[in-house]
């Protein structure tokens, strides 16, 4: 087996933990939160999520432009997690349409947050679909003592959105 393969099944073993551990958090489409524990959502099609992570809790949103904007339930987030925490925050962002992804980061950057990593499958860009361009449902998990955000989606696998 290669070492390739094993990070993969490495990596694959620990979503799969993760995601059935008894206290971790789902968050349904259309909703944010801001928790202390492990928060997982899925669905993410051409949703978009922004995942915040600071050393005490961690932050997630899922939604697309026909519920919600940025300005909004970022704001929203963000606020909430610095009254709750103290140091620095981060990002983290997930998206299936370019545009909403980008508004995002906007956004983020008015409020000076960094944003550490990023995954887009352009799911919402004209004529993708209909193109042999890899796009899929992104299941994704926020996991707040290793301030890693782990992404699974049945075209590209398991991925770690963090560095």
């Amino acid at each position: 087996m290669s070492e390739i393969n094993t990070l993969e099944d490495e990596l694959e073993i620990r979503f799969r933990k993760f995601s059935e551990h008894p206290d971790i958090v789902w968050l349904a489409y259309s909703h944010k939160i801001v928790s202390s524990k492990m928060v997982q959502s899925h669905s993410y099609r051409n949703c978009n999520g922004v995942a915040l992570l600071n050393s005490e809790m961690v932050g997630l949103s899922h939604y697309d432009l026909n519920n919600e904007y940025p300005e909004t339930y970022l704001r929203e987030m963000i606020k909430e997690l610095k009254e709750q925490t103290t140091g620095d925050i981060s990002a983290v962002l997930i998206g299936g349409d370019r545009h909403h992804l980008e508004w995002n980061r906007r956004v983020l950057k008015d409020h000076e947050i960094p944003i550490i990593g990023e995954y887009c499958d352009r799911w919402m860009d004209e004529g993708v679909l209909s193109k042999n361009h890899v796009v899929g449902d992104k299941h994704v998990i926020v996991v707040p003592k290793t301030q890693e955000v782990l992404m699974y989606s049945d075209p590209v696998g398991y991925k770690i959105l963090t560095p």
